[in-house]
């Protein structure tokens, strides 16, 4: 009897063996995987950038239609009037002509901005500047955007906060936070603050907003993503992306706090 258990055992533990995978066919399986992996990830990647050109194409048009449509209108006014045209109309005519194509040529700066960044051909010139005074002449560049959002700015910068950066690349920073808690902020008031220490400024902009998703937090940096509470709100998916990108760049960093309904706070931390 015990002979035979173990010559049973023994036939058990030889079929067992039988079926384990050979380290060939482990290899084969682990590089199948990452194969998988690899292409879901380009498509991916793809469908980010379909998105991309889908909505950029939207973007670029939206200011040229009208300007195009204003345009044709003048030219018809111009034609058909017998009397002389109002000096104040023509002025007020080509103002609204000129914002269309200043809103046509920010759109533009941001896409080639994304192509510089992402091929590695950021150039900084850097230079002392007040990040107090780069933030108010956003700001005021921003007026008009902001008043049609309906979105008031407390700025809360009692000293200038001066140090040694790119003055170009700091409005962009502050431009693309302001911009994206407008779009984002519901019409609630949007708080701007900045401190400094010795050695570092701290700029932080705060919307009272939809607020992001947490499983969306970790990605919101990255080129072409989006939370998914944005719906079908104007983005290109790169403004973000362009700060932590220009704040790696001139040796900050910068955080995000959110809470869906609640709003979001970006912090940026630049050394001076």
């Amino acid at each position: 009897m015990t002979d035979l258990r173990r010559t049973a055992d023994s036939g058990s533990r030889s079929d067992g063996d039988s079926t384990e995978r050979s380290p060939a066919a482990k290899l084969k399986e682990s590089e199948t995987s990452e194969l998988v992996a690899k292409v879901a990830a380009l498509e991916h990647e793809l469908r980010l950038r379909d998105q991309f050109i889908s909505t950029a194409a939207h973007e670029l048009r939206n200011p040229l239609s009208p300007a195009y449509m204003q345009i044709e209108h003048m030219k018809e006014m111009v034609s058909s009037s017998a009397a002389p045209i109002s000096h104040a109309w023509l002025l007020g005519q080509l103002a609204a002509v000129t914002t269309r194509f200043d809103r046509f040529l920010q759109t533009l700066n941001r896409i080639l901005d994304a192509s510089r960044l992402g091929d590695g051909h950021l150039v900084l010139i850097p230079e002392a500047c007040d990040l107090v005074d780069v933030t108010k002449s956003v700001l005021a560049a921003t007026e008009l955007q902001l008043r049609a959002a309906q979105t008031p700015v407390e700025l809360d910068a009692p000293t200038p906060v001066t140090g040694w950066w790119d003055r170009l690349r700091l409005e962009q920073i502050v431009s693309n936070l302001v911009s994206n808690a407008a779009r984002y902020g519901a019409g609630r008031p949007i708080s701007v603050a900045i401190l400094a220490t010795a050695d570092t400024a701290r700029l932080t902009v705060r919307d009272r907003g939809i607020g992001i998703p947490a499983d969306d937090l970790p990605r919101i940096f990255q080129r072409f993503e989006r939370a998914h509470n944005v719906g079908h709100s104007a983005g290109f998916g790169i403004g973000l992306w362009v700060v932590a990108q220009l704040c790696r760049a001139m040796h900050g960093t910068i955080e995000v706090e959110s809470e869906p309904g609640r709003g979001t706070t970006f912090a940026v931390a630049l050394p001076r």
